[in-house]
């Protein structure tokens, strides 16, 4: 009984010793899951941030399309009160024909006739 007595006692020294690393891998598998966990709840918490953000960028980035479109149709409400070129091409034409600038006031006209009644 003696050689089994040994035998006995090496096998629980090896179970023991085998149990020890499976607790101790056991112990190391739950350290680096807490870790996963931790990094997870700030990587989550930093995406949500981070969504948030572009959820606002987002509002303004609409706002200011919405002021854009509301300028771009003001300013086409007020294109159609504008002169088109062909209209004002007929008055250039009109001008050329007139000549406004050789047109003279009465109070020259009547200086005129007054400087040739003299001579």
């Amino acid at each position: 009984m003696g050689e089994e007595s040994e035998d006995m006692s090496a096998l629980w020294a090896d179970f023991g010793t085998k149990l020890r690393d499976i607790e101790e891998r056991n112990s190391m598998i739950k350290d680096r899951l807490l870790l996963l966990s931790q990094s997870f709840l700030r990587q989550e918490e930093r995406l949500s941030k981070e969504i948030a953000m572009m959820r606002d960028e987002m509002k303004e980035i609409r706002m200011d399309l919405d002021r854009s479109n509301e300028n771009i149709q003001h300013i086409i409400r007020e294109n159609s009160e504008f002169a088109r070129r062909d209209e004002l091409k007929v008055i250039e034409k009109y001008l050329k024909l007139w000549e406004p600038l050789k047109f003279i006031k009465e109070d020259d006209v009547k200086k005129m006739i007054n400087d040739k009644l003299k001579k």
